[in-house]
């Protein structure tokens, strides 16, 4: 009976599992090959995520290769006492004909691996931003010359000459040529961002730190152009950037002080922008881009420049400088800035002159007060009041900063009169964006803490 029950107990525990049973067998090794079964798979799922984590990652690459490259070159453009050119090359405008091989990063006569980039901001189609960067690659320097937005251009067919309605007449083309007027030469690319745009960029980085320097208020009838901003340090998110990029005010400088200011703005923005942690954001960057940004450079030529610019040392190595110039009297009925031409030749040949020559007053069309005033035949003298016939007219609206028009014939109407304008060009001339430069009306709300 005993044996017979060992045996069964014997089967059963085979059946159970092959474990030992009370008579002493061995249970099989299935134990040990089942884990080595499992390590082996676990070694073979990760050599295969390995070798796709692998694939991917050359993809990467030879996409950034194939993509990812500096843009090329353009040629210094042709100096006006040179003799007629023949085919092949640069034109006019500094850029090769179409007939001639495309340039590549080592240009005759320039230097290499240097950029040079015009930027540009509007608003309303005025380009109140305007600046020259020139990018050198190597020595990791970037230098940028701005613009004043009311810099009078001698060679613009308008006949209100600022150099902020360039855009706004003729696009991109007349810009480009009209500040190859003042600096001496093409810019190779260009980069315009609709103000709007600027405000979404701040957005998408997350606000940028930034110390107000003092109160800055200007109402407006539509509150969509109201600037509002607490002086101290604090965090501006898109909204709050803009006010600060586009306030001026007669006495803080006006569009010097504003142009100033701005460059300091910018240089923390750079800062910001370019930390390591905002790589993960390109392509948020770049949707922005592809719907407020024009420019004639590719993605892949912008993120290389963003590269590059991430060994640039932003507090030793970006460099701001204003062309200078001076406010003249009224030239019919405008108020412009005339370009120094001397010392705007100084700034460019030591900061933002791509070339391996330097440049002279033969490369450069600024135009003096004195000239401006000649070939248009305009007044010299500041503006005499305006006579006020009895009874007194009704308050004139406040005139536009950009278009200020002054008249030397009698108010003969109650009604205000609208700025002149010149039909022989499809508008850009009158701004409606409500003016900064005027002084403040209206009481300000208190500060904080007040």
């Amino acid at each position: 009976m005993g044996t017979s029950k060992t045996k069964l107990t014997s089967g059963a525990g085979k059946r159970a599992g092959g474990k030992a049973t009370s008579n002493g067998d061995k249970a099989p090794k299935n134990g040990k090959k089942n884990g080595k079964n499992k390590k082996n798979r676990a070694l073979k799922a990760l050599a295969i995520t390995a070798c796709v984590i692998a694939g991917i990652a050359l993809a990467v690459f030879i996409i950034h290769e194939m993509n990812v490259k500096p843009p090329e070159i353009t040629p210094p453009p042709t100096v006006s006492k040179a003799p007629p050119k023949v085919s092949g090359e640069p034109n006019a405008s500094g850029r090769p004909d179409e007939d001639s091989e495309a340039p590549n990063t080592h240009v005759a006569g320039r230097k290499d691996d240097v950029y040079t980039v015009l930027l540009t901001g509007s608003n309303s189609g005025l380009t109140d931003v305007l600046m020259i960067a020139t990018f050198d690659t190597v020595n990791k320097t970037i230098n940028v010359m701005n613009i004043p937005r009311d810099t009078y251009v001698g060679i613009a067919k308008r006949s209100v000459k600022k150099i902020n309605g360039a855009y706004n007449t003729g696009g991109m083309e007349m810009l480009l040529e009209e500040v190859e007027s003042l600096i001496g030469f093409m810019p190779d690319n260009y980069v315009h961002i609709d103000m709007k745009g600027f405000e979404k960029f701040v957005e998408s980085i997350g606000g940028v730190d930034y110390n107000v320097p003092f109160r800055m208020w200007h109402p407006d009838a539509e509150s969509q152009y109201t600037i509002d901003l607490q002086a101290g340090q604090q965090r501006l998110n898109g909204k709050q950037a803009l006010m600060f990029v586009r306030f001026r005010n007669d006495k803080t400088g006006g569009d010097y002080g504003r142009i100033e200011r701005c460059q300091e703005f910018l240089t923390s923005v750079a800062k910001q922008t370019l930390k390591f942690k905002h790589i993960t954001k390109i392509g948020e960057f770049a949707e922005i881009f592809a719907k407020y940004v024009d420019m004639d450079l590719t993605i892949g030529e912008l993120t290389w420049f963003a590269e590059q610019a991430m060994g640039v040392d932003m507090d030793n190595n970006l460099h701001f400088h204003t062309m200078p110039g001076g406010v003249e009297p009224i030239l019919n009925g405008v108020s412009y800035i005339f370009g120094n031409e001397a010392e705007t030749l100084e700034i460019i040949n030591e900061s933002i002159n791509p070339l391996t020559r330097d440049l002279t007053a033969d490369d450069l069309k600024i135009i003096s007060y004195k000239e401006a005033r000649g070939s248009s035949g305009g007044t010299t003298t500041k503006p005499t009041p305006t006579p006020t016939p009895k009874p007194s007219p009704a308050p004139s609206k406040e005139p536009n900063d950009d278009e200020t028009i002054v008249s030397s014939e009698p108010i003969v109407s109650k009604e205000p009169t609208a700025p002149a304008q010149d039909t022989s060009t499809p508008g850009g001339e009158v701004s409606t964006e409500p003016s900064t430069l005027a002084e403040p009306t209206g009481t300000p709300p208190p500060d904080d803490g007040e």
